[in-house]
């Protein structure tokens, strides 16, 4: 349920453990799955060996036969795509990664919601090493309008908040240089409603402890016309290896927002012990031109920890919120709570 949940944990995790630090860019680009085997996609699920890190010690069974075989049929599945393009190249599996994530969060402004998220993102080896597919269902408003924080977890994706759709776009990154760079995409929601979008991405580190990442989004939709977002992110590392983030979101949609959406919150990121970590974040997020121009404000806090394999997650935690959406309402203290099971595959990155 959170809007920035904990597994940037390595970011935080190494630096209190290491006598070395890296630098705080270098970590936010390092939260990714690794295995210590690369197959092709038509390589045969190997149940024999287990992925698991070292704080995974129940044996290899059928939940390691379901994510290797869902990975490989998803590696086929994209494989196939590109031959439509040309020549036919190999694939190993890590190329193709992605998540699945299934959970349920309740808060008394607006009782129960069920949630399942499901993408993947592939390189078109055809095409170019810069191109790739996306495939997914995901909060449609929150990933076209760039209001999605990219970490793991959280069903709270956006400051749009709604419901999931099914995606299917083609993107392009420029790579040139890596801090800075355009990229752009297109796609439909299905069965058919085409979208477009491009984003500018500049990265400043100002030293091994601190890091800014700005990006300005543009954005069409063809039921909901054009907009634009924008985004600046803080990160400090502290001396005890502790994370701390400030993220800061407003977006302006011509047939959505009469105003400026926006939203800012500070996000502290604390590892427990073997790969157990909690964030605890404090936010604040509105409109102007609306009747009520602050919506929501409040804290949130997640507990995440792996669950006998790498790439299998849960987190579970609780929130405190004021909501208020129309004037006729009183703002009233809103109790919450989360609970997410995640399944990553491929050289997953957030």
């Amino acid at each position: 349920m959170l809007i920035a949940s904990v597994l940037l944990l390595p970011l935080a995790l190494d630096a209190g453990e290491q006598t070395k630090q890296k630098p705080l860019q270098a970590e936010l680009h390092s939260d990714k799955v690794s295995h210590d085997t690369v197959t092709d996609c038509y390589s045969s699920p190997d149940t024999s060996t287990s992925t698991s890190t070292s704080t995974s010690t129940a044996p290899s069974g059928r939940v390691d036969l379901f994510q290797e075989s869902f990975s490989s049929g998803v590696c086929q599945a994209i494989r196939w795509v590109d031959n439509l393009f040309g020549d036919t190249y190999s694939f190993n599996e890590d190329e193709v990664s992605g998540r699945i994530a299934l959970g349920l969060e309740y808060r008394q402004y607006d009782d129960f919601n069920y949630h399942g998220r499901f993408h993947v993102r592939a390189p078109l080896k055809n095409l170019n090493s810069k191109f790739n597919l996306f495939f997914g269902r995901v909060d449609e408003n929150a990933y076209i309008s760039d209001t999605q924080p990219n970490l793991p977890g959280s069903f709270h994706d956006g400051i749009f908040g709604e419901d999931e759709s099914w995606l299917l776009g083609l993107g392009y990154r420029q790579t040139k240089y890596k801090n800075r760079g355009f990229s752009f995409s297109a796609g439909v929601k299905l069965p058919f409603d085409p979208y477009a979008k491009a984003r500018y991405r500049y990265d400043k580190s100002f030293n091994d402890k601190q890091f800014m990442r700005f990006r300005q989004t543009f954005f069409w939709r063809s039921e909901r016309g054009f907009g634009t977002t924008s985004r600046l992110n803080l990160f400090h590392r502290t001396n005890s290896g502790n994370l701390l983030r400030w993220d800061n979101t407003m977006t302006i949609a011509e047939n959505d927002i009469e105003g400026v959406k926006w939203f800012t919150g500070g996000t502290l990121y604390h590892r427990l012990h073997d790969n157990h970590a909690i964030s605890m974040q404090a936010f604040i997020n509105g409109e102007t031109k609306e009747e009520v121009h602050i919506q929501d404000y409040g804290l949130r806090m997640i507990w995440r920890r792996p669950i006998g394999r790498e790439w299998l997650f849960i987190e579970v935690g609780p929130s405190i919120t004021w909501p208020r959406e129309k004037l006729l309402e009183e703002r009233e203290m809103s109790l919450g709570f989360s609970i997410l099971v995640e399944m990553q595959f491929g050289d997953y990155k957030y």
